[in-house]
């Protein structure tokens, strides 16, 4: 470089130091010229043109003047032994000095040519001096910085490849400038000095972000968050809006700057922001998927109109209990692909429902729930046999309320298709195995930004990057962390105004004799896919393997769970354990009526009791609720979920003129043991 093109750059650099955060050098020149002038005014009032003074006000007003004076010097002294620079704290006392000596002859000596001469000379120099080490060192403020970034923008400056750096803002914290590399640089060029600026804030490298320009690749923002929120879990502040809509946020994280990350499960025409529909989160063992998915559980199950669904054929015995009695779980692998394929089927029939009340797509307030299925340890159920119906089911359910959540380990093509992955539209992505996993899910805009989940492992648990609809894109490379989780105790408790409870069991009677079963032609029923027209035998229904059908319906409300005093409870059973279909007898028929909608608690008690009184007058007395399984799909899982079944079989445990069941011995299981009002109707029955 010529010493023109030297000179320029150096001019140049200076120019922009300068215009970046111009007080610290006028300053001390304003601060000489306050200075001439107080001393001047004194001398007027205290000093040598004040008359004649008796030599007791001149002595006091001299040692006020240089109490004051002792004071400033004390004070520009400690605050240079904290900044650790010899050569600035050495100009800052030649000021102090220099401004109190002048003060204090100009006020008692009176003013002479040569006196003010000497003093504008002295706080001259000792102006440029500061300048200048400002310049050379990045100090432009009291705190050390000649810009807001202090020493990291000298140091960004003296990259070649950085042309110049825009005014500072500062907001919530964080400081955000504009850069403008030199032409024929890009500007992610500046990724390599991530690492030295975060060193000199010193903040983490996180914190640092290079977010790029689409439109012009050579520029971009720069953006220094100092504080680091998310060095530990921020704790736990509680459910966000139990009792609400799911259509308000759900916080789940914190940024780094201290902002809560916005999570929309669903759309908004209005705020033109789009459903997720089909949201991916990945992370290896240990980088705090399982806190995460347990907050987002609690959370959906805390709203008002939303439904969950958790499919977990890996872990799904180990949920904890409130989880069990507030969501439909689903543990058996056969029943979680027989319930995808099934919600493939539903899709249409949500959109029909939502056209015929007017609706383009699910939202607040338009008369049905939203739903939100969460597939945990998903790799397996994401294979080639169901890849088309996720891929189906990504491109139909964002507008119909429904979002699907998978939840991996691993993100490898083997593990999540391709087409899969480009139907998604949302990702959560926290500690993986390294970066060019990530890139999978994460768009390149997020890894060019600074976002590196690779780096996380499983070291910093609770850490993310989200590209959620709802969140800016500059917002994507900004890391995020889960709250501390809470205890389970204390997350059950926030839960449990939302999960059905009942009062406990009646004493169990003794079981009667069951009657003959009656002659006569078999019934009709509806079976578990809803055929009309079945005929029932006495053969254990069996699928394509040849083993019995399992339902998944669970016996775990405490309306209908008996208490451990209860005589009747085997030694050693679980009462919270998932009920299976039985292995022997047929499922039980019931009556079909015309469909409904909606169905009131009043029509399902009347129709779960008349079926009960079919069984038993057919020679039935002994069930369990997954046999119940034909009037549930009749009715529809919206209307006669189990946990609510479970409470209306307890009701009809409870001891009145309404009871009709008892608790077997073996847990689990119910006895159909009508009044004898009813035994006669029955009887009737058959004799008709």
């Amino acid at each position: 470089m010529s010493k023109r093109g030297a000179a320029a750059a150096i001019g140049r650099g200076a120019a922009t130091t300068v215009q970046g955060n111009p007080w610290p050098y006028a300053v001390p020149a304003i601060g000489a010229v306050v200075n001439l002038v107080m001393s001047g005014v004194l001398s007027m009032l205290w000093g040598a043109y004040s008359g004649h003074p008796t030599v007791w006000q001149t002595a006091w007003r001299s040692a006020l003047i240089m109490g004051a004076s002792l004071a400033i010097i004390t004070v520009t002294w400690a605050a240079g032994r904290a900044r650790r620079d010899k050569v600035l704290r050495a100009m800052s006392m030649l000021m102090s000095c220099a401004s109190c000596t002048g003060l204090f002859v100009l006020t008692f000596h009176g003013w002479t040519v040569d006196l003010v001469m000497v003093y504008v000379i002295v706080m001259a120099v000792a102006c440029i001096g500061l300048a200048i080490v400002r310049l050379l060192r990045g100090d432009g403020n009291d705190a050390g910085k000649g810009h807001p970034f202090g020493e990291v923008a000298e140091r960004v400056n003296e990259l070649k490849a950085v042309g110049s750096l825009g005014p500072a803002k500062v907001i919530d914290g964080t400081v955000t400038t504009r850069v403008r590399m030199e032409p024929g640089v890009e500007f992610a060029e500046l990724q390599k000095v991530q690492g030295s600026i975060a060193t000199l804030v010193p903040t983490s490298k996180n914190n640092v972000r290079m977010i790029p320009d689409p439109e012009r690749p050579g520029e971009g923002d720069l953006e220094i968050t100092a504080h680091d929120h998310i060095s530990k879990p921020p704790a736990w502040p509680g459910l966000t809006a139990p009792g609400k809509s799911i259509a308000e946020p759900v916080h789940l994280a914190v940024y780094g700057n201290g902002r809560p990350l916005p999570f929309f499960l669903f759309g908004d025409s209005k705020l033109h922001r789009n459903a997720i529909g089909l949201l991916v989160i990945a992370g290896q063992p240990g980088a705090g998927k399982t806190e995460l998915i347990l907050s987002l559980a609690a959370e959906v199950i805390s709203r008002n109109d939303a439904d969950l669904t958790v499919i977990d054929a890996r872990k799904g015995e180990q949920l904890p209990d409130w989880l069990v009695r507030g969501a439909r779980v689903i543990t058996d692998m056969d029943t979680a692909e027989s319930f995808i394929a099934r919600l493939v089927d539903r899709v249409a029939s949500r959109a029909g429902e939502l056209g015929r009340r007017g609706f383009k797509q699910w939202t607040k307030g338009c008369g049905i729930n939203a739903e939100v299925v969460l597939l945990d340890e998903a790799a397996k159920l994401v294979a080639s046999r169901n890849e088309e119906e996720m891929v189906e089911l990504a491109e139909s359910v964002r507008s119909v309320g429904i979002l699907l959540v998978l939840v991996q380990q691993r993100v490898t093509v083997d593990r999540l298709p391709s087409s899969v992955k480009k139907a998604r539209g949302g990702s959560i992505c926290m500690g993986v195995a390294d970066d060019k996993e990530a890139a999978r899910i994460l768009s390149e805009t997020t890894m060019n930004a600074g976002a590196s989940p690779g780096s996380l492992g499983n070291r910093k648990p609770g850490c993310l990057f989200a590209e959620l609809p709802g969140i800016p894109e500059e917002d994507w490379s900004r890391m995020a962390r889960t709250y501390l989780p809470p205890a389970p105790e204390q997350l059950a408790a926030a839960v449990a105004p939302f999960v059905i409870t009942a009062a406990p069991a009646a004493p169990a009677s003794p079981a009667p004799r069951p009657p003959a079963r009656p002659a006569g032609p078999r019934r009709t029923s509806v079976d578990l896919l809803g055929e009309e027209g079945e005929v029932l035998d006495d053969e254990p229904d069996v699928d394509e393997k040849g083993d019995p059908d399992e339902l998944d319906l669970r016996d775990d409300d405490p309306e209908c769970r008996p208490e451990q005093a209860d005589p009747e409870i085997q030694e050693g059973g679980d009462p919270r354990a998932p009920i299976q279909m039985p292995k022997h007898g047929p499922r039980i028929a019931f009556s079909v009526t015309s469909p409904s909608e909606r169905w009131t608690k009043a029509q399902l008690m009347e129709l779960i009791r008349d079926t009960l009184l079919d069984a038993f007058e057919q020679g039935k007395t002994r069930f369990k609720p997954a046999d119940l399984g034909p009037l549930v799909e009749h009715v529809g899982p919206d209307n006669l979920k189990p946990p609510r079944l479970s409470g209306y079989l307890g009701e009809l445990c409870q001891p009145g003129p309404d009871r009709l069941l008892r608790r077997d011995r073996d847990n689990g299981w119910y006895v159909i043991d009508p009044p004898e009002s009813d035994r006669a109707l029955v009887g009737a029955g058959a004799n008709t």
